[in-house]
């Protein structure tokens, strides 16, 4: 929840004469309110075509009576061309569960909206060893009903909650192993997915966790509001 439309034009302004000369494909989750006004910025300055917008969160319904919601076509409609969903917040703080996150997969497949699943663990979790059983859950119950088909609109998140906005952050074999674990679960139900890492990342750490031959790149929590950190992090190497 940051940014008002001024600070949204000031933001992309400072990113586009950096994006332009970087290769890859990025995107900004931004608020609601923001979507229309961002993704006209990015039609119309050249520098800005490798970026596009999308939403942070969506409705499981279509429409009806469900103050506060906003449903998947009315995100198109804005121009949001992709959709976080399950994101820690979403789990912690308003308390979404396995089942409901599903159904908004489930709705994002019929709207036919690209979506990038967040799953990861509790630092108690992680603690009590729990990681591998609270990932294989997440996953399976995120993607019930998902066919191999449909797939192809999913990204992966692997964001263990104990790093982010922590400092902590794990080391580069553990999210190797968390991408390994994610990777042979998809494979099982015959799904294949990109695999991006959140959970403090930053510009000291994104060159050697891009070179994770799993990972397929970044979700940027709070360094995202940095214009000139985020655009080192898009520069992030690989070899």
């Amino acid at each position: 929840m940051h940014k008002t439309l001024p600070e949204v034009k000031t933001f992309l302004e400072e990113i586009a004469p950096n994006l332009q000369d970087l290769k890859g494909r990025f995107g900004l989750a931004v608020p609601f309110t923001a979507i229309k006004f961002a993704a006209d910025i990015c039609k119309q300055d050249p520098r800005l075509q490798s970026l596009i917008i999308g939403a942070q969160n969506m409705s499981d319904a279509t429409s009806g009576a469900f103050t506060g919601e906003i449903a998947g076509k009315m995100l198109v409609d804005a121009g949001a061309q992709f959709v976080l969903l399950g994101h820690s917040e979403r789990r912690t703080i308003f308390h979404e569960s396995d089942d409901f996150i599903n159904s908004k997969v489930l709705k994002a497949i019929q709207d036919k909206i690209p979506f990038i699943l967040c799953i990861g663990e509790t630092f108690d979790e992680h603690k009590e060893g729990k990681s591998k059983e609270i990932l294989q859950r997440q996953l399976k119950e995120a993607l019930k009903g998902v066919s191999s088909e449909s797939s192809s609109l999913c990204t992966i998140a692997y964001e263990p909650v104990w790093a982010i906005g922590s400092g902590l952050t794990p080391k580069v074999e553990d999210i190797e192993a968390a991408c390994a674990l994610i990777q042979d679960d998809l494979e099982e139900v015959g799904i294949t997915s990109p695999i991006l890492y959140g959970g403090s990342v930053s510009s000291k750490n994104a060159n050697d966790f891009a070179k994770i031959a799993l990972l397929n790149g970044f979700l940027v929590g709070g360094a995202s509001l940095q214009p000139a950190e985020l655009v080192k992090i898009f520069g992030a190497k690989s070899s």
